[in-house]
């Protein structure tokens, strides 16, 4: 379970986030909606101690990190999946997946995957089966579409069957089919491995249909926290209007 405990976020002297609080719970999926500037990145980015807290804390399965630094078994715990995924386009898919163990566990091998572990190897290709790419293993990550760069992002933040999983609108730039897909692929992995996982996204249309919950930030606060079947299409487009009512 991950909880989020009245985390606040100030970059350059102004209040990003404003006492976020929320629950998650192993295998349970959820989105993260707003607009721009409502403090999604920030708060996926704080989670994963790529931003420091103003104050708060947040914890993941009992260990909590309240300060700046994450150390390894912090960064064990969690995927994370950017906007744009930087993957080594000279290097095959199966060495990018590889990565994923790279620094989290203090093993550089895994920079290199013809040095890496025989059991990282192994994890590597059956966590790229199962999200469709095992017959691109080795081809060069510079030569996949978009959607399947998204699929190796996927494999490569699940590699270490991390504890959260987080992804900052890994859709953005796909096409409507293909990012369905990926929303679906993204949620039903992170459920097979019981991670937890927090998905922004300004798509509200589509996320509904693929995630269990949905939370709205707005101006760096909670609007919304609730079950996807208990919201309604008048309060999902609320959460853009400016002015609208806030729910805690």
């Amino acid at each position: 379970m991950i909880s989020v405990d009245d985390v606040s976020v100030s970059l350059d002297g102004k209040k990003i986030l404003d006492a976020v609080s929320f629950r998650i719970d192993g295998g349970e999926s959820v989105a993260l909606l707003g607009s721009n500037g409502a403090g999604k990145s920030t708060l996926i980015r704080s989670i994963a101690g790529m931003l420091p807290l103003t104050s708060g804390a947040v914890t993941i399965a009992s260990q909590e990190v309240s300060t700046q630094y994450r150390d390894e078994e912090w960064r064990q715990s969690i995927g994370f999946i950017p906007q744009n995924s930087p993957l080594v386009e000279t290097a095959s898919v199966l060495t990018n997946v590889v990565h994923g163990f790279a620094g989290a566990r203090g093993d550089w091998r895994c920079c290199l995957q013809s040095l890496a572990r025989g059991w990282m190897r192994e994890r590597a290709m059956q966590i790229l089966d199962s999200v469709g790419l095992a017959d691109k293993a080795s081809k060069q990550a510079g030569q996949l579409s978009g959607g399947e760069v998204q699929r190796c992002s996927i494999a490569r933040a699940l590699v270490r069957e991390p504890k959260l999983v987080l992804a900052d609108e890994p859709t953005a730039s796909l096409d409507p089919a293909t990012r369905q897909e990926i929303h679906q692929l993204l949620r039903d992995t992170a459920a097979q491995a019981g991670s937890a996982l927090l998905v922004s996204s300004h798509l509200v249309e589509e996320v509904r249909d693929f995630f269990q919950r949905l939370i709205a930030l707005r101006d760096g606060s909670v609007i919304l926290d609730r079950s996807t079947a208990d919201v309604s299409p008048d309060e999902l487009n609320d959460i853009y209007k400016t002015g609208a009512s806030r729910e805690r």
